[in-house]
């Protein structure tokens, strides 16, 4: 591994996309930005962003190998932080016109300042505005300049009576709004570590909730009735959220959050249940995720991407169903579209090359084998991945090397200490049903009986148990009955 040296100019640099690179240099030959030490400050980002080796960070690159002033660090670490900020700012339009209100207040632009507020606070009001977390935040600051500026020139008019009460009213929004969340948050982390929170007044949310209509505030309304889902997560509760969801006028992006809440429950559902609605759920909300263009909102170098884990989950439940015309047109349509990283790229490809073959193509799986015994060790949720796949491979296959896979997938489980225990019980129940299962295989494979009572033991186990891949083990037991 190369030596990182601490140094603050070249942590911020590392934190930069690599187009990025070319637009800081424009930042820095700016004069606006950059004056009047732009050239030695240009030449020393070109010397340091040519020094950086391919696939490098400028954290390995010493800072003495540039023979310039400390100082000339510090000043180019200013130009960068002034970038980061500067672009953040280009990207909020809202952030923009509050700093432009604030200027047009301070230089006591009178005029220009009542018109430019009285248009943000109509447009932010109207429903052409998306509704947002941000929304709520920027209408109160605007009602919070119009009661101030109201005050100063008509102290007692009638008008700002009601410019209060809509003050009055924006901080109910906003505050429920964040209040929501922190709750959610709480109730979350105490599933987690059993920890008592105070959680504060939350029925004070109805009556704020009952003072603004569904319609207007649609993000606000939904916030809600995912706190309620979060306290009790039933059926019930899951199907009020869904509806909510999917009626509301929400921005894709905010869809795109609570979609995967719904997917990850109900996969969770899968996991902890026999009932097949909950497969049914995950492929009525998958197909709206994927179709309607949802999956690809995003921020960033996100958008109009696919994260491979949704892409691989779609697929997986494709294949468990038996939707294999579904699969690949999926494959055909999505595959190019995920979002690859370094990282990921390579099991990624390896995922494509056994994934249709419906875990029966021992050739495929040797071969996905052979790569990752050359590969650096994959990320958790990859790694799980290709166990799975080994161990139904084998299986369907009857090949000698089950046990082994079996063996290899229990103990990596059980030394994975960042796994949750509700997480291992559930791999490892899904390792000891496999091995029971092979055990009835290896028998009528020997035409040797099978023990009714003990195989119906197991169809019940498989039925109750929570474990990953309930369907691909139920119809494995059917095939031993038959």
């Amino acid at each position: 591994m190369s030596k990182k040296y601490k140094n603050k100019l070249f942590l911020y640099l590392d934190c930069l996309e690599y187009d990025e690179l070319f637009r800081l240099e424009r930042f820095v030959e700016s004069k606006f930005f950059n004056h009047p030490k732009e050239e030695r400050l240009r030449k020393l980002f070109r010397e340091i962003r040519k020094a950086r080796l391919p696939g490098g960070t400028f954290s390995e690159l010493n800072p003495q190998q540039f023979k310039v002033k400390p100082t000339d660090f510090s000043d180019l670490l200013k130009l960068v932080k002034d970038y980061i900020a500067y672009t953040e700012f280009q990207k909020d339009e809202q952030l923009q016109k509050r700093c432009l209100l604030k200027g047009l207040r301070s230089r006591s632009a009178k005029e220009p300042f009542k018109l430019l507020l009285d248009k943000e606070i109509r447009a932010s009001q109207s429903n052409s505005m998306e509704d947002t977390p941000t929304k709520y935040q920027h209408l109160m600051y605007l009602y919070e300049l119009k009661f101030k500026n109201s005050m100063i020139e008509r102290n007692r008019h009638k008008k700002n009576a009601i410019v209060l009460q809509e003050f009055a009213c924006c901080m109910d929004r906003y505050y429920a709004l964040l209040k929501i969340q922190c709750a959610i948050s709480m109730l979350d982390m105490s599933a987690l570590n059993a920890h008592e929170f105070d959680y504060g007044d939350l029925e004070i949310f109805k009556s704020i909730l009952a003072n603004h209509p569904i319609e207007l505030y649609p993000l606000l309304h939904v916030r809600f009735a995912y706190l309620k889902f979060v306290q009790k997560p039933d059926k019930d509760m899951y199907k009020n959220l869904k509806d909510k969801v999917l009626s509301t006028d929400l921005t894709f992006y905010e869809k795109k959050q609570f979609l995967e809440l719904l997917l990850n429950f109900a996969s969770k559902k899968t996991r902890h249940s026999n009932v097949f609605y909950w497969y049914e759920e995950l492929l009525k909300i998958n197909e709206i995720y994927f179709n309607l263009g949802i999956a690809f909102a995003g921020i960033g170098s996100r958008k109009g991407k696919i994260l491979p884990q949704r892409y691989i989950n779609y697929m997986r439940l494709l294949i468990t169903l038996n939707l294999m015309k579904k699969a690949r047109k999926f494959e055909k349509e999505y595959a190019h579209k995920r979002l690859l990283t370094k990282q990921n790229r390579e099991f990624i490809t390896l995922y494509d090359s056994i994934v249709l073959t419906k875990y029966k193509d021992i050739k495929a799986l040797e071969y996905m084998e052979r790569k990752l015994s050359v590969m650096r060790e994959p990320d958790l949720y990859y790694r799980i991945i290709f166990e799975v796949i080994a161990i139904k491979t084998t299986y369907n296959c009857h090949h000698r090397t089950f046990t082994h896979k079996r063996e290899r997938f229990r103990d990596y489980i059980r030394h994975q200490k960042q796994l949750g225990k509700e997480f291992k019980k559930i791999y490892l129940n899904f390792a000891t049903l496999t091995r029971r299962l092979h055990n009835f295989q290896q028998k009528k494979k020997n035409d040797k009986p099978l023990d009714t009572n003990r195989l119906q033991a197991l169809h019940e186990s498989i039925q109750t148990i929570p474990t990953i891949e309930r369907i691909w083990l139920l119809e494995k037991h059917d095939e031993l009955a038959i």
